[in-house]
């Protein structure tokens, strides 16, 4: 019987979390004839993602735009994409925010990883966002002015992953004896800062710690993906000061963003 009762409760919250992402698509609808005052105005600026790969990319690249533009008022969107997730996200503009430039200038043979971490060391300097395509924004990110990143749940791994990359990079990377830090992820901005390293110094180090044979031989092929997490983490523990997406979710008392991605994040939606 009780585990009939608990069967149940999962799937009356399963067909909720349905509803509730449903809702989302209504509420995209909707705002395309509401006046633009309704909005949850909470600053301007541009919002990048990379979508490559699956079909599935592309549907949750548009998901995660509606939802952002939902709680976030004149941001400008650029979605950097191959041309199949250009094709596809192209038939569903009339759901998509208004301002949305798209950047067809990924290769299918392209390292997504790689590619992202490209485009996050291109935006130093600037008060661009930098997000994961797989984001649901249930929440608007209040009094942006210095860096800001999403530090992920810290599990045994990923900190044996990050203390493994830190000693292979630490000589290259010339890092201090600072504590290990968290991995980065989800969402990276800059606050008009720059960190140490330039681009090509933060792409030839994913170089590096994705073609060591110790990093090869200690790690398997589905946390290889976190290689390009590990650079960011390090490239943004160097900034003398930054923020945490999470630190701002305890202060709103209310959750921001959620990841799908599972083995980051331990959450999915």
């Amino acid at each position: 019987m009780s585990n009939f009762v608990s069967q149940c409760k999962v799937s009356m919250k399963s067909f909720l979390r349905f509803l509730e992402f449903r809702t989302e698509y209504f509420r995209a609808v909707l705002r395309k004839f509401r006046p633009d005052d309704l909005y949850s105005d909470k600053g301007t600026g541009n919002l990048h993602i990379l979508v490559m790969g699956k079909k599935d990319y592309a549907r949750m690249g548009i998901f995660s735009l509606i939802t952002f533009e939902r709680h976030h008022k004149n941001f400008h969107f650029i979605i950097h994409c191959d041309f199949a997730s250009h094709s596809y996200m192209s038939k569903y503009s009339w759901l998509l925010p208004k301002s949305v430039t798209y950047c067809v200038c990924i290769l299918d043979s392209q390292d997504p990883y790689r590619t992202q971490l490209e485009i996050f060391s291109l935006i130093q300097g600037t008060r661009d966002i930098l997000a994961d395509v797989d984001i649901w924004w249930r929440g608007p990110l209040r009094n942006l002015s210095g860096p800001l990143t999403y530090n992920t749940e810290t599990f045994k791994r990923s900190d044996e992953l990050m203390a493994l990359g830190r000693k292979l990079l630490k000589s290259r990377l010339e890092l201090d004896d600072a504590a290990t830090p968290m991995i980065t992820g989800c969402v990276t901005y800059w606050g008009g800062q720059f960190s140490k390293f330039h681009k090509n110094e933060i792409l030839s180090s994913y170089d590096y710690l994705r073609n060591h044979h110790y990093f090869i031989l200690s790690t398997n092929e589905t946390e290889w993906q976190l290689t390009g997490q590990i650079i960011m983490s390090l490239v943004f523990s160097s900034l003398d000061n930054y923020e945490s997406v999470v630190a701002h979710e305890v202060s709103q008392q209310s959750v921001i963003l959620e990841s799908s991605w599972y083995r980051t994040s331990r959450k999915r939606y």
